[in-house]
């Protein structure tokens, strides 16, 4: 349904608020009763997209499953409804998710903070109807129970008081409940007896003697549901602004309330209204209705499409006139399925799954798939056939719930985005295997590796994701290698190096499938080795070394382990330098002689200078 402005205030402010939209400055909102969503066209479920990678890191025993979120999906709805900047939505499993503006807790989370998200309300999982007023709200569960939620200045919740609620609460103990409409500050409800019930505001300006939107005979506002006369055949209600629309199983049409611009559609204009149900035209075709305002719209069973009330830009499809008395046709086509609109501007659905913007007309995108719209105060949301809602207009609020306050038209999505991937693997299609959930909160690659394969045999695997549904990637296969039967052997570092003599140490870790294996060492001074210790036989993992000799002092040796079994494999190449070779060392004795020697040859030469010394002076 659509919703009014919250606006709330003394006569005064009331009666301001009246003149300046009856001189056409202020545009107005729909409200209408709860769009019915064309069920049996509606997918129930829009799971992520998904891919499966192909395998990577395959051995004999393991490899890598890879698979890529494409998207999220979209959470499906059945039902949905707009109020006064914000949203109500119904989805499969009868959640009820809502969003936007939230000052008179008419979200009914238990507090006043707006959402830009849906956002679950509770966790019941009933709910059949809901209907979005200015800033209250209204919903049937499936055990015929109604609730209210929101604004409550006027009554319009129906719980014999005026406070406000932040949570649904239950509206007196009846279980006949069928359908709501939340007008802008009253309710209607339709029970399965045929009865009509209404409560709330029941005057525009009392001062002025004007109002009568509840039907009830008089403009007395009523705190709880209270039946509109005697009839039992309703079958649909819409509450606009002021005045109130009503279609009976026999297909005839009736207003009642506010008429300042002929929107009851009687022929006449009266500022008091009209304060009891009166019936429209002689026509026993109507199916439904849709109250905005200062005008009104309804449907035919024949497919045709009719507007009344205020016109005076065009916003009906008809030509300009301030005020439209009767019923007048929109155009020819005979396929309307449903209408609804805010502020003066108007969408029809067509049996063609086209939607239609009334005034010009023109149509909203190239989309035949549409199955349901529900306008707000000034923006707009719609189902299609595959369940997706789509929301466009003004989003200050968040009420169009996209995570952000855009304008843009966009699909709603999953907020925050999620869901839980995996691999189920196996040697047949039917896997038998799955690997450990993983949460998601972008899109993007994802893996898991998977061990206890058979070497040489080829296993399908197919990535999994869930969300709202499930989905699955394409299978794809791969093959297990062959299994390694050779050895494994590591070299490790040489020891107990010298100037001609080293110590070579190996390490057997795998014998592979033999049950023995020959292990030694390939050395050299070169890459090329050329030299290979002696063989030796092992039945077990272990270190194994050998010594070598012969090397030469202050030179580089390579070498590498070698393990013989059912293969022949090697470990990585090390290398080690021997060491500098001692110089050679004179006998002690001889230390002595050559220094009292030295000594004796200085003391000759000291005596030789002095002859040559004392020749010369003479």
């Amino acid at each position: 349904m659509l919703r009014r402005d919250s606006i709330q205030g003394d006569t005064v402010a009331r009666f301001l608020l009246t003149m300046v939209m009856l001189a056409g400055i202020l545009l107005c909102s729909v409200i209408v009763s709860p769009v019915r969503p064309i069920q049996a066209s509606l997918t129930m479920a829009s799971p992520p997209s998904v891919n499966t990678l192909p395998a990577t890191g395959i051995s004999d025993t393991g490899a890598t499953l890879n698979g890529e979120i494409i998207d999220f999906g979209w959470p499906n709805f059945v039902a949905v409804s707009a109020g006064f900047d914000y949203s109500l939505a119904l989805r499969p499993d009868g959640t009820l998710w809502v969003w936007g503006y939230n000052v008179n807790g008419q979200l009914g989370l238990g507090d006043t903070t707006d959402r830009h998200v849906p956002t679950q309300v509770g966790s019941a999982t009933g709910w059949v109807a809901v209907s979005a007023g200015a800033s209250h709200s209204l919903g049937v569960r499936s055990d015929g129970t109604l609730w209210a939620w929101g604004s409550n200045a006027d009554g319009q919740l129906g719980l014999g008081d005026t406070a406000d609620r932040k949570v649904s609460t239950q509206v007196g103990s009846a279980t006949n409940w069928v359908s709501v409409s939340a007008g802008y500050y009253h309710s209607f409800g339709v029970r399965s007896d045929g009865t009509l019930w209404a409560w709330g505001q029941n005057h525009w300006f009392s001062s002025l003697d004007q109002g009568g939107q509840l039907g009830l005979g008089d403009i007395t506002d009523r705190h709880v549901p209270t039946q509109v006369g005697s009839a039992t055949n309703w079958v649909a209600v819409s509450g606009g602004l002021a005045h109130s629309l009503g279609v009976r199983s026999d297909g005839t049409l009736w207003a009642w309330g506010f008429n300042p611009h002929g929107e009851l559609g009687l022929g006449d204009i009266g500022q008091q209204g009209v304060r009891s149900p009166t019936q429209v035209g002689t026509s026993t075709n109507w199916v439904s209705v849709c109250a905005d305002w200062y005008c009104s719209l309804g449907v035919r069973s024949d497919g045709t499409l009719w507007a009344w009330g205020m016109n005076g830009g065009g916003e009906l499809g008809l030509p300009v006139n301030p005020s439209i008395l009767v019923p007048t046709q929109v155009g020819s086509a005979t396929n309307w399925l449903a209408v609804d609109g805010e502020s003066l501007h108007f969408l029809g659905l067509l049996s063609d799954g086209s939607l239609w913007y009334l005034r010009g007309p023109f149509q909203v995108s190239s989309a035949t798939d549409w199955v349901s719209v529900a306008a707000g105060r000034d923006h707009f949301l719609a189902l299609r056939s595959d369940g997706s809602l789509w929301a466009w207009g003004a989003n200050e609020r968040g009420e169009l719930g996209l995570g952000d306050t855009a304008t843009s038209p966009t699909r709603l999505i999953f907020y925050p985005p999620s869901c839980q991937v995996s691999f189920e693997w196996g040697a047949t299609t039917s896997y038998g295997n799955q690997t450990a959930p993983q949460t998601m909160t972008g899109t993007g690659a994802f893996s898991a590796d998977i061990t206890g394969l058979s070497p040489a045999t080829t296993y399908h695997c197919r990535a999994k994701a869930v969300g709202d549904g499930t989905a699955y990637g394409d299978d794809m296969t791969f093959t297990a290698t062959t299994a390694t039967t050779a050895p494994s052997v590591t070299t490790g570092d040489a020891s107990s190096i010298t100037t001609s003599s080293a110590r070579l140490n190996g390490d057997l870790t795998s014998l592979g499938i033999a049950s023995s294996v020959q292990t030694c060492f390939e050395w050299g001074p070169t890459t090329s080795y050329g030299q290979k210790t002696t063989l030796q036989t092992m039945t077990g993992t272990g270190t194994f070394t050998a010594s070598i000799s012969g090397l030469t002092p202050e030179t580089t040796y390579y070498l590498r382990a070698k393990a013989v079994g059912d293969g022949t494999s090697y470990g990585a190449e090390r290398s080690f330098t021997t060491a500098r070779k001692a110089a050679s060392r004179l006998p002690l004795w001889v230390y002595p002689i050559a220094i009292a020697g030295g000594l004796m040859v200085l003391m000759a030469l000291v005596a030789i200078g002095a002859r040559v010394v004392r020749r010369l002076v003479s």
